[in-house]
């Protein structure tokens, strides 16, 4: 009936855009979760990296070459201790297999870069800087937030497919619900065209409280009432 069709038109055009709006605002969020995850991670990978350049940089210039480098051995070691860490201080041919020599060489006394790489089946943050012969390399571990942005999303993929079963039978009652009363008095008009003046709607499809359904009933009652005198 036409009133099946306006009725699946209204599902059809609202299950769509509820579907589209919770699908992309879902994984809208949880990569913005992810993204600044990421951010944070860099942020404290550079500020690591930063803290031993400082260090490398003091002790240089305040003590001798022999206690510079038990110094530093002493705090990279120290630094290390942590999970997320992990460090290298050297010249070139120390750190070349974890740094391409173009990359190396690319940079500046002073000059730092990162990349995220995957090692050891663990997605790193790398940082590499560089003070004067020395290369001061360390890692920051985001295995953890790429396997949690993992999780969420199949979490949220999960939760779409039952939430969209649900939203497809209450919006598909919804809209049959709705558009029931035009089925009474599309049936209506039908019977008048073809010359039946005794039908009559009675007030069931009032029952939605819809001041338009209601007019246009009543409109054809008194029709039907006019035209049988």
């Amino acid at each position: 009936g036409e009133h099946m069709k306006i009725s699946l038109k209204i599902f059809i055009v609202t299950y769509c855009i509820l579907m589209v709006t919770t699908i992309f605002g879902g994984f809208l969020l949880v990569n913005y979760e992810y993204q600044e995850s990421m951010e944070q991670a860099r942020l404290a990978a550079l500020e690591d990296n930063e803290t031993l350049y400082t260090y490398v940089v003091t002790i240089e210039e305040t003590v001798g070459s022999g206690s510079a480098e038990y110094s530093m051995k002493r705090f990279i070691e120290q630094m290390s201790k942590e999970e997320r860490n992990h460090i290298l201080l050297g010249d070139y041919d120390e750190i070349q297999s974890y740094v391409s020599k173009k990359k190396a060489e690319s940079l500046e006394n002073g000059q730092y870069s990162y990349s995220v790489i995957e090692k050891d089946e663990r997605i790193l943050i790398q940082v590499i800087s560089r003070y004067k012969a020395r290369y001061i390399l360390n890692y920051y571990d985001v295995t953890g937030i790429i396997e949690r942005r993992d999780q969420n999303y199949s979490l949220y993929r999960n939760i779409i497919i039952s939430i969209s079963v649900i939203i497809a039978a209450v919006l598909y009652l919804f809209s049959w619900y709705i558009t029931r009363p035009l089925s009474k008095v599309t049936k209506m008009a039908e019977q008048i065209s073809a010359g039946d003046y005794t039908v009559r709607i009675d007030s069931s499809y009032q029952k939605m409280k819809s001041y338009e359904v209601e007019q246009l009933g009543n409109t054809l009652n008194h029709l039907a009432i006019n035209t049988e005198r």
